[in-house]
């Protein structure tokens, strides 16, 4: 079985063979990394491989992890992503260690939960591996913020959801502060956006074709960010508040309101006791509230001033990967 990996490097891409030198090639910034993607598969229909894998060139690679994902993806002819996790920067602030815990619960926990049941999972960006006959199907081409996200859907409507992997591991590099603002308002806006324009065509074809699948996934995608999620029960529990104190709003509504955060709470908890206790120390959890307060603005800004483009974020300079370091399965 042959298989080929595309890793976009800022305005450069890498392809090549696993186990075969690699091949770039500079190209103009085209407002995306769905053209970059385009570029590479173009480049690869002259000869085309079983399967593909898609990896940020910033990623490092577990032993084992391309392997992994070519024979999951052999075995189901399905799209597959591995678990894509992210180190700390250098100096890592409280905020930083925040940020960590959230993806680990993005990319880790609620992937592993719908494996559980069998259900699929949301792609997310990096160390995912398709069929080639499915990446024949769909277009990467766009300018989605949430690129991702969108061929999950895209997928998934095509009649081959995504499986998670858990045996197969690559970890990213969180961005400097400058940096992450940025690369952070893209993710908020984008799966926002989706919420609002994909979530619903889910819904309409699980109802249309009948099928479970696409409805998990909705309801999956509807969940909005964490911080955004706890922001919105603060702000109708102070509306409780308010109603309450002006006579207007019943006792029951208020406590319900109130106890509406625990379940919340208890399952961020579970998960941080099994998987966040390395990356959150239980004496930064005071930090917290204020990491909600910091995302705010972001949540605003979504309403004023959306980013609805792809922008690059500034990443730096990294070598390909070794290709010998992974054979073809």
């Amino acid at each position: 079985m042959r298989s080929q990996i595309i890793a976009a490097i800022g305005r450069r891409r890498w392809r090549g063979t696993l186990g075969q030198p690699s091949w770039s090639e500079p190209i103009g910034y085209c407002g995306g990394k769905g053209y970059a993607l385009d570029f590479g598969l173009q480049y690869l229909a002259k000869d085309p491989p079983e399967i593909v894998a898609i990896v940020d060139a910033d990623c490092e690679v577990a032993a084992g992890s391309l392997n992994a994902l070519a024979q999951r993806v052999k075995d189901s002819q399905r799209p597959v992503q591995s678990t894509y996790l992210l180190r700390p920067p250098k100096n890592a602030t409280l905020r930083d260690q925040i940020s960590l815990f959230a993806f680990t619960l993005k990319n880790l926990v609620r992937p592993l939960g719908m494996q559980v049941f069998g259900w699929p999972c949301v792609l997310t960006g990096s160390g995912m591996a398709f069929p080639w006959s499915l990446l024949s199907q769909v277009s990467l081409v766009g300018c989605k913020t949430a690129d991702d996200m969108q061929l999950t859907v895209d997928v998934a409507l095509c009649g081959m959801p995504p499986l998670y992997e858990p045996q197969s591991r690559i970890t990213g590099r969180l961005m400097q502060e400058a940096d992450a603002a940025s690369q952070r308002s893209r993710w908020e806006h984008g799966h926002l956006e989706m919420i609002l324009t994909q979530v619903p065509r889910l819904f309409g074809a699980a109802l249309r074709q009948r099928r479970v699948d696409l409805l998990v996934l909705a309801l999956d995608l509807s969940i909005p960010p964490l911080s955004l999620f706890v922001l919105l029960w603060a702000g109708l529990v102070l509306l409780n508040l308010g109603l309450f104190a002006a006579g207007i709003s019943h006792p029951v509504a208020l406590g319900m309101g109130i106890a509406a955060i625990f379940p919340i709470l208890l399952g961020v908890w579970r998960a941080w006791w099994r998987f966040g206790r390395d990356i959150l120390p239980v004496q930064n959890w005071v930090e917290i509230p204020r990491y909600f307060l910091w995302k705010l603005p972001i949540y605003v800004r979504f309403l004023t001033q959306p980013q609805t483009r792809w922008l690059k974020t500034e990443r730096d300079a990294v070598e390909p990967p070794n290709p010998s370091q992974e054979k073809s399965p």
